[in-house]
């Protein structure tokens, strides 16, 4: 394609100021080594204490897919963790901020951008020992890419190749001229790289994570404002074929979790700078993404061809990928920006200019499937190419067709905020994003969460009652829990109230009477209950209904409650007090008490009720004085009714259904329950049986405990009666009494 080679023809004159790797060496400082279980090293390392390290080490695994394996015929060395490692004094430590200096400036990366090299392994090869080609893992948040430093020991080979883009580095830590030296590489971690074998002696060698700290701008060996200029004219002159979203492949693949624009890596920055500089000057939206060509296939385990032995695979091990079944290209990820991006995009290859063979080569991720019954092993492949996504700002409505919820309220965001921008048709798009939204499924609460304010500030923008009767207001049903106060004063600002309450009729059940009622009560708060506006007087009336529907106050059935429904009661409580402080209805606050209080547990009382009416930011409300005294009088009542102990050794029989299957059991075991004297009672029986009467007995709730006597044939289960429940009930009361005597003792 003549636009492919006219675009790639002026990319590939964009250079960075780096390099894909680093090699050098500095001048000797004694490190202070230490290894846990050998002591201090000495430098240059003698053989006696390598072997010794050895002792210690244990054989190195690599990735493959998602896991970790050991497999010689792939990789052989003897590695340290870090933690088995440490270096004494001040000199190791200038020694490596020296080389990280030296590593920025080769690599490109800028001098405003702090880097730090985070110790990962030592690693020790002896004679045979190689790893052959592959790419780091991303190990840590940050990572980008791998320094080696060499510890001064004799030998022969182990040289580290590295290649990338068709060019290859070699470091050799064996040369005699290094031996008193510390010599070092860096390579960014999407380089291949092989160790070739060593031959002779032993190479031993610090290996650390480099990290990317804080974000500075990309260095440049050239002004871009000519290429962009060259750029800038193609993309003019092929609107005709740019129409839809086209894709730009940039050199390297990157992890998700490292891909941004300060992460690309050596002509990569550049680049795609220049292309979206150009693109944005021509009426283009462009923005970095992720190429993701995704291939699923036949598994081909290396350690066996016959199918009889398949059942045994293990994921990770030595394994292809033979016959592809399943290739998709699409584009899932991409780097932060102020511009919203189009979600997931399934993209054509014909939309994809690259110089790259995509699927090609080692994949960025990949992972195996287990034989499992009638179903072949299959494997996955997942290459991650850095690229420059654009496509027109007048053709938007197009590229957002498929957009699913998240994306469609990030662009209302922008366009609102972009609303009078000339090349963009912003009305029509927002009218197309909001009646794509009400198309869909209900929004997932994360979406809530984030806040849909675009939806309501677009609604008002568009000014078109119709629209806002026949897509509005289904619309805001939906996404009722994503807007604030705010947005609803701005729609009733602009349309009245009226239009509006068919949204507040069915809050409980479109969207769970607990979070309906909280995000209620939020926007009541922030509009104003005092306010003369008559929804909000009716949403104020109808919160007594609301609060049975999500049963607050009373649906604590068990002496045990989750963190979370503890966390919304206590919000939904605070919250109607705040209301009621501008509600000058005695009816209305009476019902709310009788409702608060309908079921007293003792749980929502201590860890709900206290915890509010004894704090000091309690709103001072008629309401909060009723449900202080009510707390009270019911503290008060559970301190007076200390628990007894019981009187003898009967205990009551469960007091849940029985399930017909264990009706039996307790049956037999009736008489020593009513029994007024015996404690305990031995039952001999086979194991199934032993253990069938323990679990009933767990799960009942009555004062018993076993224990098993593992002698004789059969074993023994001792059924021994206690007053757990009694211990329960007295460690209840002393916190009650506690409590009261902390708060409201006078």
């Amino acid at each position: 394609m003549l636009l492919e080679k006219e675009l790639f023809a002026i990319l590939e004159n964009i250079t960075g100021s780096g390099n894909f790797a680093s090699t050098g060496e500095h001048s000797f400082v004694y490190p202070g080594l230490h290894v846990s279980g050998v002591g201090e090293i000495s430098i240059p390392i003698l053989e006696v204490q390598t072997r010794a390290m050895i002792e210690v080490a244990t054989r190195a695994p690599f990735g493959k897919g998602s896991h970790t394996i050991i497999d010689p015929l792939v990789r052989s060395t003897w590695e340290l963790d870090a933690s088995q490692t440490s270096f004494h004094g001040d000199d190791w430590d200038r020694m490596l901020a020296s080389v990280l200096l030296q590593v920025k400036n080769d690599l490109g990366i800028d001098e405003q951008t702090e880097i730090a090299a985070m110790p990962y392994k030592m690693l020790i090869y002896e004679p045979g020992d190689f790893f052959l080609p592959h790419r780091d893992s991303e190990k840590e948040s940050g990572m980008f890419g791998t320094l080696v430093l060499g510890l001064p020991s004799v030998h022969e080979g182990g040289q580290l190749a590295i290649r990338f883009g068709g060019k290859e580095i070699v470091a050799d830590f064996s040369r005699q001229e290094v031996r008193y030296k510390i010599p070092f590489c860096s390579f960014f971690a999407d380089c291949e790289h092989e160790l070739k074998p060593v031959t002779s002696g032993y190479r031993v060698c610090m290996v650390y994570n480099l990290v990317r700290k804080s974000s500075g701008k990309s260095p440049m060996a050239q002004n871009i404002s000519t290429h962009t200029a060259q750029l800038r004219d193609i993309f003019d002159k092929s609107k005709t074929v740019l129409k839809e979203p086209v894709a730009i492949l940039l050199g390297h693949q990157y992890t998700p979790a490292a891909f941004s624009l300060e992460g690309l890596k050596l002509n990569d920055r550049p680049r795609a700078e220049a292309i979206m500089n150009a693109a944005g000057e021509v009426g283009y939206f462009a923005r970095l993404g992720l190429v993701t060509r995704y291939l699923m296939g036949e598994l081909e385990y290396a350690g066996s061809s016959n199918p009889r032995n398949w059942g045994r695979y293990r994921s990770g091990d030595n394994s292809s990928m033979g016959e592809v079944y399943e290739t998709t290209t699409s584009i899932v990820y991409w780097a932060d920006s102020s511009l919203p991006n189009l979600g997931k995009l399934d993209i054509d290859d014909d939309r994809i200019f690259t110089t790259l063979v995509l699927g090609d080569g080692e994949p960025t991720e990949q992972e195996g499937e287990d034989y499992t019954g009638n179903a072949g092993m299959t494997m996955e492949y997942w290459y991650h190419y850095g690229a420059v996504i654009m496509w027109p700002r007048n053709k938007l409505v197009e590229a957002l067709v498929d957009a699913d919820p998240i994306t469609c309220i990030n662009w209302l965001d922008f366009l609102t905020d972009h609303w009078n921008q000339t090349d963009i048709e912003t009305s029509a798009t927002c009218s197309f994003l909001l009646t794509s939204l009400a198309g869909q499924k209900i929004a997932s609460d994360s979406i809530m969460k984030n806040g849909c304010s675009g939806i309501a500030v677009a609604l008002v923008r568009l000014n078109n009652l119709s629209f806002v009767l026949e897509t509005g207001v289904p619309l805001l049903k939906k996404y009722f829990c994503g807007l604030v106060s705010t947005d609803w004063q701005y729609l009733f600002d602009c349309y009245g109230t009226e239009i509006f309450e068919p949204v507040f009729a069915e809050l409980a059940e479109l969207h769970g009477a607990r979070q309906a009622l909280a995000h209620l009560l939020d926007i009541l708060l922030g509009i104003g209950v005092s306010s003369e506006n008559p929804l909000i007087a009716k949403q104020v009336k109808l919160i007594p209904h609301l609060l049975v529907v999500a049963k607050t106050g009373y649906s604590y059935s068990h002496d045990s409650i989750t963190e979370k429904q503890v966390c919304w009661d206590i919000s939904i409580v605070r919250q109607i007090l705040l209301v009621s402080a501008s509600v000058n209805d005695e009816s209305w606050q009476g019902t709310i008490v009788a409702l608060l209080t309908k079921s007293p547990k003792r749980i929502y009382y201590n860890q709900v009720l206290l915890p509010i009416l004894t704090a000091a930011d309690c709103p001072e409300c008629k309401l909060a004085e009723y449900l202080r005294e009510d707390l009270i009088n019911n503290l008060r009542a559970r301190v007076q009714n200390k628990p007894e102990p019981p009187v003898n050794w009967s205990r009551s029989m469960p007091s849940r259904a029985l399930d017909k299957c264990d009706a039996h059991i307790w049956e037999w075991m009736a008489p020593f329950l009513r029994s007024p004297v015996e404690h305990t009672f031995y039952y001999a029986r086979r194991e199934s049986d032993r253990r069938r009467v323990e679990k009933i007995i767990r799960g009942s709730g009555v004062d018993l405990a076993t224990e098993t006597i593992r002698s004789g044939s059969p074993h023994t289960l001792v059924i021994s009666k206690t007053q757990a429940s009694y211990e329960r009930n007295l460690e209840k009361w002393q916190e009650d009494v506690a409590l009261f005597s902390t708060y409201f003792q006078q």
